[in-house]
């Protein structure tokens, strides 16, 4: 199968945006050459990708009905998660590897990219036709649909459940930070950062134990620190590290991977990207705090992550590290190896990750073409046969033979937008005249194309390609 020469435009068009913005983020962080220009900003948006997500089947409900619908919303998410589920499943493993030789900052965006495969789930962008069928019974369709659509609700109330109960506990137990000294250095640390905006509230609490930015739009979001005597230059740190983290709205980027992993809440591998995530977020968030740190600032901010040992429960960043990254977060502070800037490499793998999506369908329901072709009309008329792209005159030989052949093909729902056209060298079409309208009929080797009205047509799936010496039989050329 060729390459959507289209897609592969798009996708380059989008590494490079991507690879630009990168570089950009980069070298606003590292040199600060805009004195106007906010210095933490995000690589990737995720917003965008949770609100065309969510958006689709509303959407769908509105436009079509609700089988339809349904379908739409199938045929969009499918390939999008499915891509998503492998693309993890080949980054897990060589995360490690890649961790030796780009930025900390690089991994972290990573872990965004699949984020912008949304806007490659367009008919021109998608492959000419799937290499790979999964097929499914409708019924198994349908009951799983419904298992899925429980546990992805329970698991987004879960967590977003639990974010405002923690959010709402910590807010409770804290008070409002007086201390002059302490809020100049905040207000000093946000100056240099330049962030639009500068008035979030700076809060101290004793059930806290690790400093922490609890909120997940930047509207909302509070600075809490523990009751405990910190000196400035600790303060400094703390607060360059919370600011990264808020102009990069690594919050948001938490609540992405939360969604995802909603999603896909029945793969145990959603749910341990979603922790080495989080990870890689605290990993690049060292990285931009020490950018040209030295061996004392270095040491001093592994001893500040040391004495903590917080508690980031929801969509929270805190300085504590987990268990797991503890030994790997402290080595890259005090002893940082030289690392490319991944720049290219998060392209690249951006333009890989594009052209392989949609190569997997979803094939499910067992219908027939007496379900499909001839359900909504009594009365049919064969008005036009022929075998294409050639342009000669066919007839029919045996009307009755032609319709049973169509009545009996096995005709299954496939997910995602196909335009098959490679397909489209040689295929029959027959028409059929109705009392209202006319039927198109396109019939290609494993595929057809149905028009049930002039300005409307669907693809469906044949899981028995078409027997084209039995249809050479019945449709001759025209003498």
């Amino acid at each position: 199968m060729g390459i959507n020469s289209f897609g592969l435009f798009l996708a380059i068009i989008e590494g490079f945006s991507i690879c630009y913005t990168i570089y950009t983020c980069d070298k606003n962080e590292r040199w600060s050459p805009d004195g106007k220009k906010q210095l933490y900003t995000p690589y990737i948006s995720s917003l965008m990708f949770i609100v065309v997500i969510s958006i689709i089947p509303i959407l769908s409900v509105v436009l079509f009905d609700m089988k339809t619908a349904v379908q739409k919303t199938i045929g969009f998410n499918f390939s999008i998660f499915f891509q998503i589920f492998l693309y993890y499943l080949v980054l897990i493993p060589f995360l490690p590897l890649l961790r030796r030789f780009i930025s900390a900052r690089a991994c972290s965006v990573l872990w965004l990219i699949p984020s912008c495969i949304y806007v490659m789930q367009y008919e021109s962008s998608t492959p000419d036709k799937p290499i790979f069928i999964l097929s499914a019974p409708a019924y198994l369709v349908k009951i799983l649909f419904v298992v899925w659509f429980i546990g992805f609700c329970a698991v987004m109330v879960y967590k977003i459940g639990s974010h405002i109960k923690f959010r709402r506990y910590i807010l409770e137990n804290s008070s409002q930070i007086t201390d002059r000294n302490i809020i100049d250095i905040w207000y000093n640390e946000l100056e240099h950062s330049r962030l639009h905006k500068t008035d979030y509230p700076l809060l101290q609490s004793s059930i806290v134990k690790t400093p922490i930015s609890i909120g997940v739009f930047k509207s909302k979001i509070f600075i809490v620190l523990p009751e405990k005597s910190y000196c400035d230059d600790d303060l400094k740190l703390i607060f360059r590290h919370e600011i990264v983290h808020i102009g990069r709205a690594d919050s948001l980027s938490k609540f992405y991977h939360v969604f995802c992993t909603a999603v896909c809440w029945f793969n145990p591998l959603m749910w341990f990207a979603m922790r080495k995530s989080a990870d890689d977020i605290e990993l690049s968030c060292d990285e931009t705090v020490l950018l040209d740190a030295d061996e004392q600032t270095r040491a001093r901010y592994a001893s500040l992550i040391l004495e903590t040992a917080g508690d980031e429960r929801g969509f929270t960043t805190c300085l504590s590290a987990s268990a797991n990254a503890l030994r790997y977060r402290l080595k890259n502070i005090v002893k940082p190896n030289k690392k490319f800037s991944g720049t290219v490499v998060v392209g690249a793998i951006f333009i890989a990750l594009c052209m392989t999506t949609g190569h997997t369908a979803l094939v499910y329901g067992d219908y027939t073409g007496e379900d499909i072709i001839f359900s909504n009309a009594e009365n049919f008329k064969l008005s036009y046969v022929g075998f294409k792209p050639d342009n000669k005159n066919y007839i029919c030989t045996d009307e009755k033979a032609l319709k049973e052949y169509l009545s009996n093909l096995r005709i299954q729902n496939i997910s995602g937008v196909y335009t098959f056209k490679n397909e489209k060298k040689h295929w029959v079409t027959i028409s059929y005249e109705t009392p209202d309208d006319f039927i198109i009929i396109k019939l290609f080797s494993n595929f057809i194309e149905i028009h049930p009205r002039i300005s409307d047509f669907d693809y469906y799936y044949l899981p028995d390609s078409v027997d084209f010496d039995r249809l050479h039989k019945l449709i001759i050329e025209k003498t």
